[in-house]
């Protein structure tokens, strides 16, 4: 009998992946890791991806003027090690009449199971258009050239891969100089001010993996979502504070909305500046980020926190089954005292001789009193009895606080065609306690 939700087809299929990688291997052609393989994923800075065993696609650059997005697996060894993954290009770009073959050297850090940010591990190249790209006449490259730690991207220019169809389960808490609900004003790098701090909402607090941002009072786009909210997916941190967001739209033109955006956040969460895609090298939360051309681009903001929110730590997502289990078995705890409690008053109820009719009908229509000096709390309690039961059996049995005692209540017995005369049993079926507490 097959597994569960597999056919002969995809058995068929997936042994044929697994010969056809050992096989390469086995030539020593370059494979990539089994995370990249046959799958789609998101680049912050270049879009769509495709990866097949060996090779990558959609990965963009432009080299004097002729454009590389084909590339295949050129060294895979030093993945485990160093995160090093390295691609050679498929397409060759001609400079003064010779072909060159472009490398590129990815440094990966794994965030989640479906996503993970890279640096590019090489200077920029003036050849490359200033991307990190090594560019050489051979058709083989030494391993130390292009990966050359010389000069390496700054912390800040982090690069974001998410797997697509998982960007739900790539979302992170946001860091914690945006953990609250925060006023703010827009700065554009065309000069115009828009939202002003005392109107204009930017909230965390309600769910801190999602930033929020209200548009009923200022429609200025934020973080290029047109629908006004954004996931936290990956945070560096060194004196001012580097978050890349998600926008899930369902529409993106990349043209004024995009998949990611950079924020450089300050350490007190005061001062942001914002760009699409990457966060530019030297970009810090007081200055417009810069373009290669020096001019300005994305928006500065000013923060004002109305409300702070303490971060809930990692532990409530993860376990969030054991907490209900947990939360459960207190319940379960709480209903079988309470079980316990209504066995035992029916047992002393039982034991003790009927009181006549006339007692019954003499204690009927009172109001029920609950005296409290608990300040400004309100306390109100309703108990629908379908028995007869003394107030003072009531009190022993619940063991009330001292500062809050049950009078003057109203009990009624209810017979359900027999009369206390035939049978002294009395229906508890319809018992309740029914109390609310309004918190101090």
């Amino acid at each position: 009998m097959l597994p569960l939700g597999m056919n002969l087809i995809s058995i068929i299929i997936f042994i044929t992946q697994c010969v056809f990688v050992h096989v390469q291997k086995a030539a020593g052609t370059c494979v990539l890791p089994i995370v990249f393989r046959n799958s789609a994923w998101r680049d912050s800075t270049k879009g769509d991806l495709i990866f097949t065993a060996t090779t990558m696609s959609g990965w963009r650059t432009t080299a004097n003027t002729q454009t590389i997005s084909h590339w295949e697996c050129f060294i895979e060894s030093e993945y485990k090690l160093k995160g090093y993954l390295i691609f050679k290009s498929l397409q060759t770009a001609i400079f003064n009449g010779v072909n060159y073959t472009g490398y590129m050297c990815m440094q990966l850090t794994k965030v989640t199971d479906y996503s993970y940010f890279y640096y590019l591990v090489q200077p920029q190249q003036r050849i490359a258009s200033e991307e990190r790209i090594w560019y050489s006449k051979t058709a083989t490259a030494d391993i130390n050239t292009i990966c050359n730690t010389s000069s390496k991207e700054p912390l800040e220019q982090f690069h974001m891969l998410v797997k697509t169809g998982y960007e739900w389960e790539a979302r992170q808490y946001c860091p914690n100089p945006v953990l609250g609900n925060f006023y703010y004003t827009y700065f554009g790098s065309d000069g115009i001010v828009y939202c002003h701090r005392s109107l204009d909402q930017w909230q965390v607090c309600g769910d801190q993996q999602t930033m929020t941002f209200n548009y009923t009072t200022c429609n200025k786009i934020m973080a290029y979502s047109s629908g006004g909210q954004v996931w936290c997916v990956g945070t560096v941190s060194s004196k001012n504070t580097f978050v890349m967001v998600y926008n899930n739209d369902s529409d993106v033109d990349e043209l004024t909305t995009f998949r990611f955006t950079c924020f450089s956040i300050s350490s007190n969460g005061r001062k942001a500046s914002m760009v699409p895609k990457n966060c530019t090298e030297n970009q810090i939360p007081t200055t417009f980020a810069k373009r290669h051309d020096g001019q300005n681009m994305g928006a500065k903001l000013e923060l004002v926190p109305y409300l702070t929110c303490a971060f809930t730590s990692n532990t409530t997502k993860e376990a969030g089954v054991n907490i209900g289990a947990i939360v459960g078995g207190a319940l379960g705890g709480v209903v079988l005292i309470i079980v316990a409690a209504g066995c035992y008053i029916v047992y002393r109820h039982r034991s003790r001789p009927l009181a006549d009719d006339t007692a019954v009908e003499d204690r009927a229509n009172n109001a029920c009193d609950v005296q409290t000096d608990r300040g400004p709390a309100e306390v109100e309690t309703i108990l629908n009895l379908s028995a007869r039961i003394d107030l003072d059996l009531i009190n022993d049995s619940f063991s009330l606080p001292d500062d809050l005692q049950v009078s003057n209540c109203t009990f009624q017995e209810q017979h359900t065609g027999r009369s206390n005369a035939s049978t002294p049993d009395h229906d508890f079926s319809n018992l309740s306690v029914e109390s609310s507490f309004e918190s101090c």
